[in-house]
């Protein structure tokens, strides 16, 4: 198991120094470079060769990369010139947020869809089944904001039972907690509805495939119900494919969550990205970049580490 993690975590480094060197040559793939995007109707030859110097952009660029890659491990991000401010603080100020509306969105989706996925492969071909399919593929197919514009139409605007957006009531505290989980409540289920269509269609497949087995035959001729043999053995071999599928999710939620922060007005890392997009910040921009690939590739190497506890053939073999 030791050595399996080693592996595991080396490779899981490589490939976030991969993803800092596409995103340190972006940064200089910027007509006229950083100091220009920086400087915008600023700019002037006298003032962009002074921010250069200043910015150690004069540099050879190999030198650049390892001061970059030496602030990114010290959580130096640079200044945002937009904001006024570091980017660290920027981002230590949104992050936080957009992890928990993640998070709470993920547990959300599981909870729903595991148990449907089950739900439809002990009733594999049924009319229930077929009804439930058909929905998950009309939810599938449905763009996220859109999701989350009919939410605030039905549970905001006309039901009067959620906020419309925002992180917390404005005669409330900024950290009280009630107030926040009301506001947070409506965009993690949008962002849930949007994972649920597929991972319980993967769910239902895996379970299908599982129930096939020997030792289900098995363990049904030994007297357990149908139920029970999933409940005791079938589950577990078919939770290796939805613990990959959640790793390899991370990108879609943390997009899903830039949309839905942008819809409802929550202020996460996602709506922070859309203001620096608007707004041509480059620093803010490529430092979320980073960090949500960081978030991948640790989302990843979790799935990994869940997938080798949940099946020990995969310890062995690797």
């Amino acid at each position: 198991m030791i050595r399996y993690l080693v592996r595991r975590t080396v490779q899981a480094l490589f490939v976030l120094l991969g993803v800092t060197a596409i995103v340190f040559l972006i940064l200089h793939l910027q007509p006229g470079g950083p100091a220009r995007a920086i400087l915008g109707t600023l700019n002037t030859p006298e003032k962009e060769r002074l921010l250069n110097r200043q910015l150690g952009l004069d540099k050879p660029l190999y030198e650049q990369y390892v001061i970059w890659l030496n602030d990114l491990v010290h959580l130096r991000f640079g200044y945002s010139y937009q904001l006024n401010e570091p980017v660290s603080s920027v981002i230590g100020r949104t992050l936080p947020s957009s992890i928990v509306l993640v998070m709470l969105g993920t547990v959300e989706a599981l909870l729903v869809s595991i148990p449907l996925g089950i739900h439809q492969a002990l009733r594999h071909n049924t009319a229930r089944d077929h009804t439930l399919s058909i929905l998950e593929l009309l939810l599938y197919s449905t763009p996220v904001f859109l999701l989350g514009f009919i939410a605030i139409d039905t549970f905001a605007l006309r039901l009067h039972v959620f906020p419309v957006g925002g992180i917390h009531d404005p005669t409330s505290t900024a950290w009280d907690p009630i107030s926040r989980l009301h506001h947070l409540i409506l965009p993690s289920l949008v962002l849930a509805a949007s994972q649920v269509a597929v991972w319980s269609r993967y769910m239902r497949s895996a379970m299908l495939d599982v129930m096939v087995q020997e030792y289900m035959r098995t363990a049904r001729a030994k007297g357990l119900s149908r139920r029970e043999a999933v409940r005791r053995h079938g589950f577990r071999n078919a939770s290796t494919s939805i613990i990959t599928l959640v790793g390899l999710a991370f990108p879609a939620l943390f997009a899903g969550a830039l949309l839905i922060e942008s819809v409802f007005n929550y202020p996460g890392i996602g709506l922070t990205f859309f203001s620096a997009a608007q707004s041509l910040d480059f620093p803010v921009l490529l430092a979320i970049v980073v960090v949500v690939a960081a978030a991948t590739v640790v989302g990843n190497l979790v799935a990994d580490i869940l997938y080798a506890i949940v099946d020990p053939r995969v310890r062995h073999q690797a």
